[in-house]
């Protein structure tokens, strides 16, 4: 349905995606330079043209007559291109890609620049001082006679009289004295004379005299192979054959040509030729022709390149069927090279061809054969292959092994894929009868955690021991990893008591768990804790260990001193990879909105080696969707990660499509999501609610139309069927949590968006509607789980119920947000909430959003006292308010009587940041000011318009009742102008506003 939909809605879009495909990139030259959407040289272009402010920068390109050099130069494609063998060269080597870059460079410089550049490059290439060269060598050699010195020398020359020179040479040479390299080097004059029935003469010759040697048989070789002299070539490899018992040699050369492929298809349709005797009038046998052509064929299934035409494959075979020469051992051969080298994509190609040939079950397939396609088909979860293969192994030998079980469960079970598990367990039991050791259960534990499914993961540790099993630290250590996805403090804290209680030793597992799952609350007072525990057990330069304390403290806000740990890193004999702390550096930056430091930081990996993976890219572009610079991110989808090898996921796609659908651009969210089902990338959750999402907004920005709606819950509740939401879960890290479990949050993305959107619409009934399916989805799928709703879905279940008048729903919905904030923000050493300021600073702003709206709840059914002890009550707890709370509070608290206490608020709480009318941003009438990290939403406290109109009302009533008596009034008056200074001045200085404008939102 969400494909059907994509296709309606991105047709007309198409005409503008053919318009803009080949349109030059658009450079913001004001903004940082991003290396690394860029090939080499290519970001230095751009400073330089952001530095001279040239806006036309391909005018300026042509004004130095490089235009089309620059073009060629804007991928990487280009320098590959200069440095890959074309043919067999007999000459001078071709310059180095070195000098390549020297040249292509020097197109992009300035003009004085050029010049240099160009007097660097020539003082490498052969020109005339070279030949000056070439001609004192043949002077020296008719003076000195030194045969191979002048040799030697002459072969570099490019020349026909050169080549003429050496032959000269060589014939003055007696037979007896010519060594295997003076004819390796007569055979290349001779080709480059073209005199091919003397290169094949002089290759005979020199056989006869070195038979054991390199004589240049694979250059000769080569070079006939490549013109298509098939005659010629067959003569040459009887001869070598005739003379070596190895051939191998001789087609070194011929295996490195980039048509081999080609070749070989040339040579069997010359094998078709009618003409074609059976003693050809050059003397090569047909037979002869035909083993060439099957050994040619054969080379070429073997050094197929990684990017070839479709079909390749099952062609070249087809033509070994039809020399009749093709044999079950080609196919097991093929197969092999290319799992041991590494291209098993290429041999998931010859296995699916081979597997539909006749003589494929009477040739079995090795066992180790049939393991690394199963171990292929795992690393890229292609079940439909792992399938295959367990079927051929049954096919081929009766049944598969038990290794092979153990592979594709444990494939399973890390990808959260519960009846795929089950099934092949099932399986495995039948074949093998029941396990006789824990292995089974823990592999089962570990998916039922990955997918947040606690409960079944503690139900099966209880198993462990009526099984017979013992408790092992592998048993614990899962069972806590279990605890730690889940987000449940209390039960990982039992769980390790009961781990030490066994007279178990943590190990590395044991810490790197506890210290994930602190880390991911920013809990960094018991992340130090842990982390000193794990040195004195003699963990000390543990990674896993060390990118959880750089991660609390991201979470708690202190970038600074989490790079300053990741940077003494660089410097310590860590055990693994150091990328994970690194991307966390990364995107922390990325979420400060401050793209220099983002470049800053990637530099920094650069410089210090740290390999980049799929979620360094996944930082990067979630950094640009952030700074709204979206056409950016999606570079890095099309260009950056293909040019560097790395094949996008649904991650990715997901990143950037959120940010096109959060700023209203369809078309674009249609062309991303056409390309990754074109590239077979699987959409998951969060991609099909990016684009039901876009859908449904296109007509209106704010809240969207019921009918769109109507149509979003149908789409929405199909994904829901279509999906298994927690194997989604278990597969990858998500977005959109908001501080939750993966068992609790993720389901909820299917609703909290709709609940919302009707409860904006005044639809109470389908909003709460929505909500109970909600909770029979969660109760169908895990009867055995506690019920607890993420507080994003409280949240908006409770501005429905707010939109609907219905105040007993409202207060329900805040009392379950406050109960899940208090196991969601507490401290590991404490037991919920015990004194004040216990909330941890990473979860500070968990009712944030919902609070706004409770205290509108509050004025309206004119709880005043209630409003104000619940904001005290926060405060004391140790949540903070962010500036819609402040803004909402301070407003109702001057409209409904308590003037001093709401200015007293605005004057500590927001006036700090505040820059004055010019800075403040307004719907209407007013200049937005740029964005930064300090100016962020949350963080950066200022009064906003009906706020200071409120203040300003009350001020007026002070005023008047001042006018009138001389009481209370007057001495509040004064109050205020002792204690709130900025705030008054902001008043006084207030424009004039019409209505519209101070009507509220």
């Amino acid at each position: 349905m969400v494909a059907a939909l994509s296709h309606h809605i991105g047709s007309d879009s198409l005409e503008s995606e053919a318009r803009n495909r080949n349109a030059l990139p658009s450079i913001s030259f004001d903004s940082v330079v991003l290396s690394f959407l860029y090939p080499a040289k290519t970001a230095a272009l751009v400073r330089q043209l952001s530095s001279n402010r040239v806006e036309d920068w391909k005018g300026m390109l042509r004004k130095q007559g490089a235009t089309r050099k620059a073009n060629r130069y804007h991928t990487s494609a280009a320098i590959r291109d200069e440095g890959q063998t074309r043919g067999i060269s007999y000459s001078l080597p071709t310059p180095t890609l070195e000098a390549v870059n020297r040249v292509a460079s020097s197109a992009l410089a300035v003009e004085p620049e050029i010049d240099r550049r160009t007097e660097q490059v020539h003082e490498e290439q052969p020109e005339l001082d070279d030949y000056i060269r070439f001609d004192e060598t043949w002077r020296s050699y008719k003076r000195d006679g030194d045969t191979q010195s002048a040799l030697s020398d002459l072969s570099n020359s490019t020349r026909i009289i050169d080549a003429e020179r050496s032959m000269q040479i060589f014939d003055s040479i007696s037979p007896r004295d010519r060594d295997s390299q003076t004819y390796k080097l007569a055979l290349a004059a001779t080709l480059k004379l073209g005199r091919l029935e003397d290169a094949i003469d002089l290759h005979h010759e020199a056989l006869s005299w070195h038979p054991l040697e390199d004589v240049g048989s694979s250059v000769l070789f080569a070079h006939l192979v490549q013109k298509s002299d098939w005659q010629r070539s067959s003569r040459v490899r009887r001869v070598y054959r005739s003379t070596v018992s190895e051939e191998v040699h001789l087609w070194s050369l011929v295996d490195k040509l980039p048509s081999l492929c080609d070749l070989a298809l040339s040579l069997s349709d010359y094998t078709k030729d009618p003409s074609l005797s059976r003693e050809s009038e050059a003397g090569a046998p047909k037979d002869e022709i035909f083993q060439l052509s099957a050994s040619l064929i054969r080379r070429a299934l073997y050094n197929l390149p990684l990017v070839r035409r479709r079909g390749i494959v099952p062609e070249l075979f087809t033509r070994l069927q039809h020399l009749k020469l093709e044999r079950p051992r080609h196919y097991r051969e093929t197969l092999t090279h290319h799992l041991a080298n590494g291209t098993a994509s290429i041999a998931v190609e010859v296995y699916d061809f081979y597997r539909q040939q006749p003589s494929f079950k009477s040739r079995k397939l090795g066992k180790d054969t049939l393991k690394e396609l199963l171990q292929h088909f795992c690393l890229f979860d292609n079940e439909a292959g792992i399938s295959k293969v367990f079927e051929d192994w049954r096919l081929l030998h009766g049944r598969p092994s038990l290794q092979s079980y153990k592979i594709a469960t444990a494939h399973f079970a890390a990808r959260g894929e519960a009846k795929n598990v089950e099934e092949y367990l099932r399986q495995q039991h039948e074949s093998y009868g029941p396990p006789d050791n824990a292995g089974d259960i823990h592999m089962l534990m570990h998916m039922y955690a990955r997918r947040g499914e606690l409960e079944n993961a503690i139900a099966l540790f209880e198993t462990l021991l009526p099984s017979g099993f013992k408790p092992t630290l592998e048993s614990w250590n899962i069972l806590l990893n279990a605890y730690r996805r889940a987000d449940d403090v209390d039960g990982a804290q039992d769980c390790y008591r009961g781990l030490l209680d066994a007279g178990l030793t943590p190990d590395e597992y044991t810490f790197g768990t506890l210290v994930g799952m602190c880390a991911h609350r920013g809990d960094v007072q018991a992340v130090e804790a842990f982390v000193q525990d794990a040195k004195a057990n003699g963990f000390e330069h543990n990674v896993i260990i060390h990118s959880g304390l750089v991660l609390a403290h991201i979470n708690t806000g202190a970038v600074d001193r989490a790079e300053e740990i990741a940077v003494e890193a660089l410097s310590m004999p860590m055990r693994g990879s150091l990328t994970t702390m690194w991307n966390h550096i990364l995107n922390a930056r990325g979420f400060q909105r401050n793209l220099p430091e983002v470049m800053r930081v990637y530099q920094r990996m650069l410089d210090a080696g740290v390999p980049f993976d799929t979620f360094t890219y996944a930082a990067l572009i979630n950094s640009l969707v952030l700074s709204r610079q979206y056409t950016q991110a999606a570079k890095i989808l099309r260009t950056v990660m293909r040019r560097e090898g790395v094949r996008p996921t649904s991650l990715h796609f997901g990143i950037v499509m959120r940010g096109y659908m959060r700023s209203g651009d369809l078309e674009n969210l249609m062309k991303l999501f056409r390309r990754m089902h074109k590239m077979n990338i699987k959409s998951t959750v969060s991609t099909n609610l990016a684009i039901i999402r876009g859908s449904v907004q296109q007509e209106e920005d704010s809240v969207p139309a019921l009918a769109n709606l109507d149509l979003a819950e149908d789409m929405m509740l199909q994904v829901l069927a279509d999906t298994d939401v927690e194997e989604a879960a278990a597969k990858g890290p998500l977005k959109g949590l908001s501080k939750h479990s993966v068992s609790q949050a993720y389901p909820s993305l299917i609703f909290d968006y709709l609940i919302f959107a009707y409860g904006q619409r005044g639809e109470y009934e389908k909003a709460m509607s929505l909500y109970q399916k909600y909770c029979d989805t969660v109760r169908a799928r895990r009867p055995n789980a506690t019920l607890a709703p993420p507080i994003r879905l409280l949240s908006a279940l409770l501005v429905a119920a707010l939109q609907a008048d219905k105040y007993d729903d409202v207060d329900r919905c805040w009392q379950l947000a406050v109960q899940q904030s208090e196991r969601l923000a507490c401290p590991w050493d404490s037991k919920g909430p015990q004194k004040q300021g216990w909330v941890l600073p990473s979860r500070k702003y968990l009712l944030a959003y919902p609070l706004t709206h409770y205290i509108r709840a509050l004025a309206r059914q004119n709880r005043l006292d209630d409003m104000r002890s619940t904001v005290t009550k926060m405060l004391w707890d140790g949540h903070e308010l962010d500036r819609s709370n402040w803004n909402t509070y301070i407003e109702l608290l001057a409209k409904h009587g308590f003037h001093i206490e709401a200015f007293e608020y605005c004057e500590a709480k927001l006036m700090d940041a505040w820059q004055g009318w010019s800075f403040q941003r307004k719907r209407s009438g007013l200049t937005r000011a740029t964005s930064s990290f300090s100016d962020q939403y949350r963080h950066n406290l200022r009064p906003v318009l009906h706020t200071l109109s409120a203040l300003a009302r009350a001020l007026v009533d002070l005023k008047s009742e001042a006018l009138r008596t001389s009481g209370s009034a007057t001495t509040t008056l004064d109050k205020l102008r002792a204690t709130c200074p900025r705030t008054l001045d902001a008043i006084q200085a207030m424009p004039a506003f019409g209505d519209d404008v101070l009507k509220k939102p």
